[in-house]
């Protein structure tokens, strides 16, 4: 996975994340990429990245990760 940061053409700070087939492989077998924020001057951020067949079963899969009372935004349904 390639991380990294630049300054777009509009000026904007961009956060840039770039995954191998061998990261989308492990994504498709429930296998999430979790990491921490220091690199982009975040340090109280995590990350986590997964993929699923439905909204809810990426739900199921992340909501390990959260408070209970955590605010889901499912607006793309």
């Amino acid at each position: 996975m390639i991380k990294a940061t630049a300054d777009g053409n509009d000026g904007k700070k961009l956060i840039i994340f770039g995954f191998s087939l061998q990261n989308v492989a492990l994504l498709m077998a429930d296998k999430p990429i979790e990491f921490n924020g220091q690199d982009f001057g975040l340090p109280d951020v995590d990350f986590l990245i997964f993929v699923g067949v439905s909204d809810d079963s990426m739900t199921e899969q992340f909501k390990k990760h959260f408070n209970v009372g955590t605010f889901i935004d499912r607006r793309g349904e």
